[in-house]
């Protein structure tokens, strides 16, 4: 830098080489810049290209979640679980007279194994709807304000593809109770899904959301008042314990009522998914000992015996409770006998 006088006596600051170039108030020169003028220009129109292609990504992203492989399963494969079922045939697949208001936004929750992912798999197959299964590591992303920007598309997408169903698991992963040290990040998602379900309701295109979740008393407060329908799924009672052996065992045995009564009897507690396993495991098992396979009844009490239920009276009595407590109270009457039964047996009071 170099400093001259001018003929008024005032000072001018010059950059560069005074000897080449005589710098004054309407000349100036930047020597060795890694910059241009059309560099500039050429960056800032570029900006706007790639948030458009940035938000195109994401649209494509989204679009993968829409099932289109539907894995068949019927409302009339699943044992048990009626309420549900009936909320889920009178909400979808029932023609009123009159104008009615459905559910738009509704909540499965219970243990796991106990069929919330079954009733959800029959809805994706049995509807008409475009279906949007959502996992929640499609949509979190540690980067600012991804998340909120993929939930946008997940809407927007269900909106325009209407009439469509919204299924996100597992919904307590992104939704706990708010709290003043939780991380900024965390709060804006809630905010965002929770700006979401109330536009649902103001949509003109038919849009649905279902959630699940093994944890209903950890979800926010706000975001619970949003169902309008929150859906115990709870596990067999007896009758539903004894279908359920009956058609595991038809293929390969044929108990007698006493049989299959006194086999209910004694897998109280036992979930859908832990017959499941149990059968398996007992067909692998005798295949491998002789040709024709067949189940017998003292083999199968023993496996049976042996099976200790993941499910504890102390769990279930969790569940009742938030069940009184969130209204649905036309439940109860759908909870099984015999787990009040165990309750009081084990001095559990809900």
């Amino acid at each position: 830098m170099s400093i001259n006088k001018d003929d008024k006596n005032c000072v001018v600051f010059a950059w560069g080489e005074p000897e080449d170039e005589k710098v004054t108030s309407t000349t100036h020169k930047t020597k060795s810049s890694n910059f241009s003028n059309d560099s500039i220009t050429k960056s800032l129109i570029d900006i706007p290209n790639i948030t458009m292609q940035y938000i195109l990504e994401i649209k494509e992203s989204v679009r993968k979640m829409i099932v289109s492989n539907k894995k068949k399963v019927l409302f009339s494969q699943i044992v048990g679980q009626n309420y549900a079922k009936n909320v889920l045939r009178s909400t979808f697949f029932t023609q009123y007279k009159h104008k009615v208001h459905l559910p738009r936004k509704l909540l499965f929750y219970g243990p796991s194994g106990v069929g919330k992912t079954m009733l959800t798999n029959a809805m994706t197959f049995e509807t008409d709807r475009t279906v949007l299964r959502v996992n929640i590591s499609q949509v979190v992303s540690r980067f600012m304000g991804e998340t909120e920007k993929m939930l946008d598309a997940v809407f927007e997408l269900a909106k325009e593809n209407s009439p469509s169903l919204i299924i996100l698991e597992e919904i307590d992963s992104i939704a706990r109770k708010r709290s003043t040290s939780e991380p900024d990040m965390e709060r804006r998602i809630k905010i965002e899904l929770l700006r979401h379900l109330d536009a649902v309701k103001e949509m003109e295109e038919c849009v649905a959301f279902m959630a699940t979740t093994n944890l209903p008393w950890d979800l926010d407060s706000a975001l619970l008042t949003r169902f309008e329908k929150k859906i115990f799924v709870s596990t067999l009672n007896k009758s539903d314990r004894m279908e359920m052996i009956r058609n595991l065992s038809e293929p390969y045995s044929k108990f007698s009522h006493e049989e299959l009564t006194e086999l209910s009897e004694i897998s109280r507690g036992l979930t859908g998914c832990e017959f499941e396993v149990l059968f398996n495991d007992l067909i692998v098992s005798l295949s491998n000992k002789s040709e024709a396979l067949e189940i017998e009844f003292g083999i199968l009490k023993k496996r049976i015996l042996q099976t200790r239920p993941s499910v504890s009276p102390n769990v279930m009595s969790n569940y009742i409770r938030f069940l009184k407590r969130s209204g649905q109270a036309d439940q109860l009457d759908e909870i099984d006998q015999d787990l009040q039964a165990d309750l009081e047996v084990n001095n559990i009071y809900i």
